[in-house]
């Protein structure tokens, strides 16, 4: 695993907003507004491990049938270890889940088919490509192939060579180049143990392109660990990042030609600005690796460094591609609190030429998305994460996203969040499962790619035209678009196959004749990169016959007819109604109709008549009256009217009625009952979310809603000791006599005892006859403190060197409380507190981070436990497991023992490695030569013997004698040490006789 990736994840889970007040990186009135709406919440459907996936690490794409694509680090349906092996999984636009593959289900104690699975593409074949991190073969992670119904093949299986020199532990994802290969990185393994570029074939065929830690020596100036994926340039040149080495230790940007050459070159090492600060950023991190801008410069990200006001923020850059670097933005610039976020995880260009990006860390409570302009100031938070609260769900929307955004073809933005969502909320040590969101843009962006019919709807037999844009790709990576049909249609004419356009400006655009061959509706799609993708539907119908036109002689007659009715009501009604009739006709007819109207009058304070016409006529009737009492008064008026016509009509009537009507009424009230004592009370209380051991109290409303007699209440008993009278309230102490019409309140406070829901009656007895009354009460205890992790696995490292991760503290009290750290466990002196944003104190609702430092300290893997206390807290302290890979205790350089051409007068050579012991124990070593001329090498002698002395180096001398007679020789001499993961070193011999 990359250093601070997965386990840095700071999966602080409740934090509350720290600056929202004060609108910072809020949108102007008039810009964009952005609305998050989570898809699916991961871990909603049970198991132990989440059997739907949890904690995605990984950008999501959109495939050719408009679904979303992704997977998650943990989870599934098999458990090889707590926490289950990871997942693929399918969500449609409008938020239904499928899981397609749970990984860890072809069994093997590691895993065959691999574990933590990565970044997805998908392929020109319709099938998607991706990397496990670990598991597989040789537990060093694969490359797989599967389905969109779920059918995966593993690829390749990474240390499939001796000493892992092919590679081990991929964390960037796949990209395929324009020669039709996929391309990527390890973090691990090479011949060097810094990581590998490589090429994969779409057969299967796996070739290492560069090896990191090629330069530099121990330094690895060159770079080591990349943990992103590539981009290929619209140079043609391959462009990505490693997470350290580099000329300061803190990560690179490089470049590498594509073929046939393919040479690496560096382009810059980050921390070459601001001293330790680093302010030109360090520790370049996040899935989405560089983005090519419509400028031909790139643009990214780091995890750490910057100048903001915390330190090692992280920073939004632009990079040429002869390696001029300039820093657009840092992170937590704003202040102290960061409301612009922290720890930003890469960059995509969305179609208004803006940068989009998310932060893992910070804003208004865990994480932001964000903006930037091709200028980087400044940029603009769009969303907060960890700001829907639906209940006890306290991050419905997601918290701490780790991986970039993608562009839908609605013009939307889709991402997935680490944690959060409202699945189940124990999973994660509290931190659920993550989910899957949408964040909708208003006024609507354009699509990135379009697609253009010229026409909707053709009959069969005829062509139409397919135009289609994709906005912005000025990268060759976005110019790899192939074409599809959804559900593989037959019919549809030939849509198929890698599409080539032209680009103009950022606009890479083509069209295409397409002729279907069969009725029906068809919907073409276009993928490019292998993760967005646009759409066109088209229907064709059945050919027309000939039509044939008749021409048909037309008369018109019309009929007019006024009847006169009379209606007559109670009282005095008069009532008009007048019909009008009229007809058209078509040559000679006759037509007779008949017209009758009926008006009924009702009068409370209005009346309303109706007219009906057996000859399709209406008639509307409208009669007041008004009444001088509180009574209801009836009046009713009938119309009679007849119209006959001769003609062949459709005839109309109308009638029209008033009427008015008088009535008088008298109305007696009836006594009233001498009042009973009768009373009303609060129905329930909700407390909510309660920190364990602490104190809420909420109060209850008596009211007295008799007359005469005064409300008595003698006594007040919960169900449930964490629910109290608090002695707060306007009631006073019991007994309690509230007078007629009066009110008062009884306090009720809620402390639980325990984490979980607590539920209750409060029982109140009184002089009322349906005493006792009762009030429902409910609850949650929470723990005090979270950690946003539960154990911090570190890397393999070099004795004399370090490594740090980070995680954050949540305290969920109402109230500060004073924290404390310590260690413990078999190797606790060699982990220590290097920082973070925690003091002895962390105030109400508030988040820090923690910031531990391990330096080796014997051979091995290492463990141990971090305590972490507060006070007061009944349930404290927390633990954090900590562990490491082995130890690093040794190393060799050179790697390469290069003797050159011999002659006659010089016809043996000595050469000598050095071999340094790091750590402070002796250690075991022995060299062995092999190879096609491992004969003519040979360990001649050097200061090394067969143990290592601590903290010493010693040198290994080898002779060279060749018997080629002039031919090139070569051989490799493998340097075992015992301890050391990394061993054996091998060292390369190479030379040429006389």
């Amino acid at each position: 695993m990359s250093e601070g990736r997965f386990d840095r994840g700071l999966r602080a889970f409740f934090a509350t907003a720290w600056l929202a007040m004060l609108g910072i990186g809020t949108p102007s009135a008039n810009a964009a507004t952005y609305t998050e709406s989570a898809l699916y919440s991961f871990c909603s459907q049970g198991g132990t491990n989440c059997t739907d996936g949890a904690l995605p690490e990984a950008s999501m794409i959109q495939a050719h049938d408009g679904n979303f694509y992704g997977t998650t680090l943990s989870g599934g349906a098999v458990d090889p270890v707590s926490g289950g092996a990871g997942t693929v999984f399918k969500i449609t636009p409008s938020g239904t889940h499928t899981t397609l593959y749970s990984f860890c289900s072809q069994g093997g104690s590691n895993c065959t088919d691999g574990t933590m699975p990565r970044d997805l593409i998908e392929g020109p074949d319709g099938n998607f490509y991706g990397i496990t991190q670990n598991g597989g073969a040789n537990t060093a992670g694969t490359i797989f192939k599967i389905t969109p119904s779920g059918s995966l093949t593993t690829f390749y299986n990474f240390c499939s060579l001796s000493s892992c020199a092919d590679g081990s532990g991929p964390l960037g994802g796949l990209i395929l180049g324009s020669d039709g290969n996929y391309y990527g990185t390890t973090s691990g393994g090479g011949s060097n143990g810094g990581g590998t570029i490589y090429l994969i074939t779409p057969s299967g065929s796996l070739t290492t392109l560069y090896n990191f830690c090629s330069q530099g020596g121990a330094s690895c100036t060159d770079g080591k660990t990349p943990s992103t994926a590539l981009v290929q340039g619209d140079d043609g040149y391959f462009y990505g990042m490693t997470e350290n080495g580099g000329a300061n230790g803190d990560g690179t940007v490089f470049k590498i030609s594509p073929s046939p050459s393919f040479t690496f070159t560096s382009l810059y090492s980050f921390c070459s600005l601001g001293g330790a600060s680093c302010t030109d950023g360090k520790t370049p991190q996040g899935v989405a690796g560089l983005a090519e801008g419509t400028d031909q410069n790139f643009y990214g990200t780091t995890e750490g460094g910057g100048s903001g006001k915390v330190s090692n923020s992280g920073t939004f850059f632009k990079i040429t591609s002869s390696g001029s670097l300039t820093t657009l933005y840092s992170f937590c610039s704003v202040s102290s609190s960061c409301p612009d976020g922290s720890q930003p995880d890469g960059v995509i260009e969305g179609t208004d030429l803006n940068f989009y990006g998310t932060t893992a860390l910070f804003g208004s409570e865990l994480g932001t998305a964000f903006s930037a302009s091709a200028s980087g100031t400044p940029t603009t938070t769009i969303y907060n994460f960890c700001t829907q609260r639906q209940g006890p769900v306290l991050c419905a929307d997601g918290a701490q996203p780790l991986a970039g955004l993608i562009q839908g073809s609605d013009g939307n933005f889709y991402g997935d969040t680490n944690l959060g969502g409202s699945g189940d909320q124990s999973a994660n040590a509290g931190g659920a499962g993550g989910a899957a969101f949408k964040l909708a843009v208003s006024p609507a962006l354009t699509a990135p790619i379009v697609l253009s019919l010229s026409s909707s709807q053709i009959s069969l037999g005829n062509p139409v035209s397919l135009s289609w844009n994709v906005y912005p790709a000025p990268s060759t990576t976005q110019q790899q678009c192939y074409a599809f049909v959804q559900r593989g249609a037959t019919g549809a004419g030939t849509w198929t196959g890698q599409q080539t356009g032209t680009l103009s400006g950022a606009t890479y655009s083509g069209s295409d004749l397409i002729t279907p061959t069969a009725l029906g509706t068809y919907t073409y799609a276009l993928t490019c990169g292998g993760t967005e993708s646009g759409f066109a539907t088209l229907k064709v119908i059945a050919a027309s016959p000939t039509p044939t036109a008749t021409a048909t002689p037309t008369a018109t007659a019309t009929a007019t007819a006024t009847p006169t009715s009379t209606a007559t009501a109670t009282d005095t009604t008069t009532a008009t109604a007048t019909a009008t009739s009229t007809a058209t006709a078509t040559d000679t007819a006759t037509a007779t109709p008949t017209a009758t109207a009926t008006a009924t009058a009702t009068a409370t304070s209005t009346a309303t008549a109706t007219a009906t016409d057996t000859a399709t006529a209406t008639s509307t009737g409208t009669a007041t009256s008004t009444a001088t009492a509180t009574d209801t008064a009836t009046a009713t008026a009938t119309a009679n009217a007849t119209a006959t016509n001769t003609a062949t009509a459709t005839l109309t009537a109308t009638a029209t009625a008033t009427a008015t009507a008088t009535a008088t009424a008298t109305a007696t009230a009836a006594p009233t009952a001498t009042p009973t004592t009768s009373m009303s009370v609060t129905a329930s209380l909700v407390f909510g979310n309660v920190a364990v051991g602490q104190t809420v109290t909420k109060t209850v409303t008596v009211t007295n809603t008799g007359k005469t007699n005064p409300l008595v209440i003698s006594g007040v008993m919960p169900t449930d000791a964490e629910y109290a009278l608090s002695g707060t309230g306007t009631c006073g102490a019991i007994p309690v006599t509230v007078a007629p019409k009066a009110s008062c309140t009884l306090g009720i406070a809620f402390t639980p005892d325990a984490a979980g829901t607590h539920g209750a009656s409060l029982a109140l007895f009184d002089n009322v006859t349906t005493s006792p009354q009762h009030v429902t009460l409910s609850g949650t205890g929470i723990v005090d403190l979270t950690t946003s992790v539960s154990s911090l696995a570190f890397p393999s490292v070099k004795f004399g060197a370090s490594s740090v991760k980070s995680f954050s503290v949540t305290n969920h009290q109402s109230q500060a409380v004073t924290l404390g750290q310590s260690f413990s466990g078999p190797n606790a002196s060699d982990f220590s507190i290097a920082g973070g944003t925690c003091t002895t104190t962390l105030g109400a609702l508030k988040a820090c981070t923690i910031t531990v430092t391990f330096k080796p300290g014997a051979p091995g893997g290492e463990s141990a436990t971090l305590s972490i206390s507060d006070s007061p807290d009944p349930l404290s302290p927390y633990s954090v497991a900590l562990s490491t890979a082995p130890t690093i205790p040794a190393t060799v350089a050179p790697v390469t023992l290069a003797y050159g051409a011999l002659t006659t007068k010089i016809p043996t050579k000595i050469k000598t490695v050095t071999l340094t012991n790091l750590s402070g124990f002796s250690l075991p070593v022995s060299e062995s030569i092999t190879g096609n001329n491992a004969n003519d090498f040979a360990v001649t002698g050097g200061t090394c013997t067969a143990t290592a002395s601590p903290e010493r180096s010693c040198t290994i001398a080898v002779t060279f004698t060749p018997t080629g007679g002039g031919s090139p020789e070569s051989a490799s001499m493998a340097v075992t040490v015992r301890s050391d993961p990394t061993s054996p070193h091998n060292v390369a011999l190479t030379g040429t006789g006389p």
